[in-house]
């Protein structure tokens, strides 16, 4: 668009938003003259004198009285009082009918009658302005926003470079230092003019990609809402309307969150029955779903708004603005989270539900800016990327293709015919990638209802999608391959199982649950938002119901959580403690100040870890120092407290070993004395001056918060195979609260979401291969204990094997295959020839007792896994804040889970050399023994829930007895 050639407003010589500036009378007349002239209301030559209006005629034309309030409102303070005695603005004070107002069709009338009056320079530009922004019928734009906003719409055409007209800046300028000095000046809350005029400069420098300028703007909107009592103490719906249109489109342009919250009386207009009927429809439809879907729910149902909205295109395209502008900011608000790629290779996460509505909103602002030049175009053109970003939509959907199907169609069938053949495109093409064909589509789309509201629209797409002609003829060669019905699949076998699997993939799912972790206080932890928000990312990559039978599966368990933990040294000085899970709490507030008494340090049984080892000591009432190592924390801190300890600090028993994090145990919940972890070298320094003779006194002060909590875990069972023969993988999906958990354990739910991933392709193996995404393993493996301890005998002998995936990627990885009988080795094989053939050194290694494969030895179900290490050298980073996107072996990662893809798709082929369960286990506990634990854990939970508080937020500090 060429430079504009429009002559200024007559006023540009003056201050116009400060006109007390003008002192001399004869400038202020001549100025006088100009106003009226300029919007439509001088009495000179080209104006014929009128009668003035009585009350009552300005009463009967309401029309008139929106135009010339509106016009005379947009001048400065000093030249309005004229014009406002003999106009009708009574009606807009205090006691004014404003149902005259809010009727429908009376606004409609005003606002056309607005929109129709003979163009005058400045209140023609006054009116666009307005509405533009939905000011029509509010009074409290001043001439110099006015003025602004005249010369950003002006230029739309250079807006992408920059540029700044001198007239537009000048303005811009004035505007900034009327508001200013009124913020100086008022003693009051900040009035609606300033609100306005704030965020007129801000669209401005949004306009013209000034994006620090307009962030200071929104962060001095923050100030000055606070000031106001925040949005919902806004009652004008237009003014909250701009301020949510404005903070959204940054958000959308800079992809950062909104600053604000919509407030709930934003939406005015009642919406029609049929909205009501749909929106009731759909909620019934999705009620059976888990609680851990909620947020899905809210998702469709906002859709569906924005849908409906998007239904009335004979509304004006900035009333629509408003509406899907709002729809957006809700859905923005939804903590769902995908892969994304960014600066240095990984950024926060970006909003699943922001993908979800960019499709929507990125078509809209394209659309509007073909017919305006409102701040709408001048982003749009300054942003060039933005039809960019369509042509390539598809990218922002990886492994998300069936909620892409939801909302393609909710666009398609809402929206007329406005990208149609694009959209329609799109369905097919991902259709197909989804292995299923539009006849399923469509009968599920209208189980949800769409019907009802949608039939004539519904019946156009059913027709684009029959008749129109794909890319590359994807959609009919689709339908052609499902025609011919599961022969058309490739043949599963373990080679191409290991080679879909690749890095790629692999890494972009580590860096979701990385940007997980930072959104969410840099943990994934049960109990916690980020193992939530982790969660519904897996049941996003998974796909839904086309290709896995899915199950979430909730439990309850105690959550515990150190929300302080300080440590002061015998010197008065800080020191780094760590805290560990179910750790106890002092007393509050003071915590526990006592001598430090050394447990004598024994590197060869262990120091504290037997009873003779406290035997001639001076504990009682004081806090024990004690060397880690050799046996379990809790079996320190029991002889601790047994002993009459009131605390106890444990100090690494190695310099190179991070202090880390680990779990005491729910089962030891009130048996053990509060503690801290701290370094060797304080430790063992504390040590020798005790050695030395010198008396030590520290403090320890733990506030803990210890409740009852509901969480959940997956279970995703392929569609084929044999229900009867079932080959199962798990990976547990929380991490420590303490760090994101990458390595432990992202890395082992990478390498099974790209093992779903590909057996997706395939329908021809003859056993069902089952996915499990524990729960609350890092709390002493709850959720695979939980799942073990319901399985009926006949479930569980269905299960014919279990591979557990627990840190598969250590930077310096031991290839750690677990195996401890010939019924392991049956299904361990497979895992060790990959890994050995491509030259690996992996090993045969006895299971542990600390991962999720214990309850299937327990039922002595045939069991193997992967592990690469954990702590020093293998993983440095265990259990620390440190194990992040960095501490990853990517070969080691690759190998593993190629390794796992391998195994996986080998026993799903046959399980014939695999022998049934055996009769005694490694660990011969039986089901009894998990049946017993699970109750034992119950009856902890029913404690806590007794306990009295004794500070804040219901802390456990007391001693109890469990049956």
């Amino acid at each position: 668009m060429p430079p504009s050639t429009r002559v200024g407003s007559k006023l540009e010589f003056v201050s116009v938003s400060h006109p007390d500036e003008v002192k001399n009378p004869h400038n202020k007349r001549k100025i006088h003259q100009h106003v009226m002239k300029d919007i439509g209301l001088s009495r000179r030559k080209s104006t014929a004198r009128r009668k003035s209006r009585t009350k009552p005629d300005i009463s009967k034309n309401l029309a008139f009285h929106k135009t010339h309030s509106a016009c005379i409102l947009s001048q400065p303070d000093n030249y309005r009082h004229d014009a406002i005695s003999q106009s009708s603005m009574q009606l807009l004070e205090p006691g004014a009918d404003w149902t005259l107002y809010s009727r429908t069709d009376a606004k409609a009338r005003m606002m056309e009658a607005f929109l129709l009056r003979p163009k005058s320079s400045i209140c023609d530009k006054v009116r666009e302005m307005c509405f533009a922004i939905g000011l029509v019928d509010q009074a409290t734009l001043n001439l110099a926003l006015a003025e602004t906003a005249l010369y950003s719409n002006e230029y739309t055409g250079d807006m992408h470079s920059g540029r700044e007209d001198s007239t537009a800046l000048k303005h811009y300028n004035l505007s900034l230092r009327f508001t200013s000095q009124k913020i100086q000046t008022s003693n009051s809350v900040p009035s609606d003019e300033i609100l306005i005029t704030v965020i007129g400069l801000a669209n401005y420098d949004m306009s013209i990609g000034k994006v620090e300028r307009y962030s200071t703007h929104l962060a001095g909107l923050e100030t000055l809402v606070r000031g106001r009592g925040g949005v919902e103490r806004l009652r004008s719906s237009y003014l909250l309307l701009s301020l949510i249109w404005s903070d959204v489109i940054g958000s959308l342009s800079l992809d950062r969150p909104p600053r604000f919250a919509a407030p709930s009386h934003l939406w005015i207009q009642p919406e029609p029955p049929t909205v009501i009927d749909v929106l009731a429809k759909t909620l019934n439809a999705l009620r059976d779903l888990s609680p851990v879907l909620s947020d899905l729910r809210s998702v469709l149902l906002s859709l569906t708004r924005v849908a409906k909205a998007s239904q009335h295109r004979e509304e004006s395209t900035f009333r629509y603005c408003e509406t899907i502008l709002h729809s957006s900011y809700f859905l923005l608000l939804v903590p769902r989270h995908i892969p994304s790629e960014g600066p240095e290779g990984h950024t926060s996460g970006i909003s699943l539900i922001h993908q979800a509505v960019r499709l929507a909103a990125l078509r809209f602002l394209v659309t509007a800016a073909e017919h305006s030049h409102h701040t709408l175009g001048a982003i749009h053109y300054r942003k060039p990327q933005l039809s960019h970003l369509l042509a390539n939509y598809e990218i922002s959907w990886h492994g998300l293709e069936e909620l892409q199907v939801w909302v393609l169609i909710i666009a398609t069938v809402t929206e007329g015919t406005h990208d149609r053949s694009w959209m329609t495109e799109m369905i097919a093409i991902t259709i197909e990638q989804l292995g299923l064909n539009w006849v399923e589509v469509k009968v599920t789309l209208r189980q949800l209802a769409w019907v009802d509201s949608f039939e004539g629209q519904f019946r156009r797409l059913e027709e684009a999608m029959n008749n129109a002609e794909m890319k590359a003829n994807n959609f009919i060669r689709a339908l052609a391959l499902l025609s011919a019905g599961a022969s058309a699949y490739k043949q599963l076998t373990p080679q191409r199982v290991a080679d879909d699997i690749k890095a790629e993939d692999l890494d972009k799912t580590l860096k979701a649950l990385y940007n997980i972790a930072l959104d969410n206080s840099n943990n994934r932890a049960f109990g916690l938002p980020g193992y939530k928000a982790s969660l519904d990312f897996v049941l996003a990559r998974l796909g839904g119901g086309n290709h896995f039978d899915i199950t979430v599966q909730p439990f309850e368990h105690l959550f515990s959580q150190t929300r302080k933990i300080v440590l002061t040294g015998p010197d008065g000085e800080h020191v780094d403690a760590v805290s560990l899970q179910y750790n106890h709490a002092t007393p509050l507030p003071g915590g526990v100040a006592a001598p430090l008494a050394l447990v004598p340090i024994d590197d060869v049984r262990g120091s504290g870890c037997f009873e003779d080892q406290w035997k001639g000591i001076d504990i009682k009432g004081k806090i024990a120092l004690i060397k880690r190592g050799k046996c379990q924390f809790a079996n320190k801190l029991k002889l601790a407290k047994d002993n009459g300890a009131s605390a106890a600090i444990v100090f690494n028993d190695n310099p190179s070993q991070t202090a880390g994090s680990g779990s005491l145990g729910v089962e030891n919940f009130g048996k053990l004395a509060p503690v801290g972890v701290v370094t060797y070298d304080k430790g063992n320094s504390w040590a020798e001056r005790l050695k030395g003779g010198q008396n030590l006194e520290v403090n320890l002060t733990i506030d803990v918060l210890t409740e009852k909590r509901e969480t959940w875990q997956i279970i995703a069972d392929t569609k084929a195979g044999d229900p009867k023969s079932v080959v199962m993988l798990g990976a547990h999906l929380d991490s420590i609260q303490e760090g994101p958990g990458i390595n432990d354990n992202g890395s082992g739910v990478a390498a099974l979401l790209s093992i779903a991933e590909s057996v997706k392709k395939y329908k021809n193996f003859k056993n069902k291969l089952r996915f499990a995404f524990w729960g609350a393993e890092e709390s002493g493996m709850i959720g695979s204990t939980y799942y073990v301890s319901n399985l009926s005998k006949d479930e569980s002998s269905k299960i014919r094997f279990y591979y557990n995936y627990d840190m598969i990627a250590s930077p310096q990885p031991y290839y750690i295959v677990y195996a401890d009988s010939d019924a392991h080795k049956a299904g361990a094989r497979y895992l060790y020839e990959f890994l050995t053939e491509k030259g690996y050194p992996a090993e045969y290694t006895p299971f542990g007792a600390s991962s999720d494969y214990v309850g299937f030895l327990e039922l002595g179900i045939p069991s193997s896994g992967i592990f690469t290490g954990a702590g020093a050298p293998q993983d440095a980073c265990y259990h620390t804040p440190c194990d992040d996107i960095k501490n990853i072996n990517r070969e080691a990662f690759l190998v593993n889970a190629k390794a796992a893809g391998y195994a996986a798709a080998s026993l799903a082929l046959s399980v014939d050399e695999v022998p049934m369960h055996e009769n005694s286990t490694v660990n011969p506990l039986s089901k009894r023994g998990v049946t017993r634990n699970m109750v034992r854990w119950a009856n902890v939970i029913r404690g806590v829930e007794k306990m009295h508080s004794c500070g804040n937020g219901g802390l456990i500090c007391g001693i109890f007895n469990f049956e």
